[in-house]
């Protein structure tokens, strides 16, 4: 037997992640290139990997670093340096601007079959 699948539901899901990947890349374009706050970084940067669902393998593939180098940006013990963190965070803006795109077509592809529900 086929599970209930609700339209509205999926859309309603596909919105809040566009809201959610929007504020994501607010404060990573936000973040001030020089800072030093090993905490602020380490903030943005778990939000950043929970947001985008990547976990500290394929961060490390991303900055051609090491997993353990990941989960110590992740911790606060360690960071790139403060000229560098600015580079982080751009790219990780690259990939939210790569799912926005997804999770934005995606639920307008959806839109018209809620209107004819």
């Amino acid at each position: 037997m086929r599970a209930a699948f609700s339209h509205s539901a999926l859309i309603e899901h596909e919105r809040t992640r566009v809201q959610t990947l929007q504020q994501l890349l607010e404060a990573l374009s936000a973040f001030e290139a020089g800072s030093d706050d090993d905490e602020e970084f380490a903030a943005l940067f778990r939000d950043a990997q929970t947001i985008l669902e990547l976990d500290d393998y394929e961060l490390g593939n991303i900055f051609n670093v090491s997993r353990p180098t990941i989960s110590r940006w992740a911790r606060g013990e360690t960071a790139p340096h403060s000229v560098g963190r600015k580079s982080v965070f751009e790219v990780l803006a690259e990939h939210v601007e790569t799912r926005l795109k997804r999770h934005s077509a995606s639920a307008q592809r959806y839109e018209p079959a809620l209107a004819h529900a």
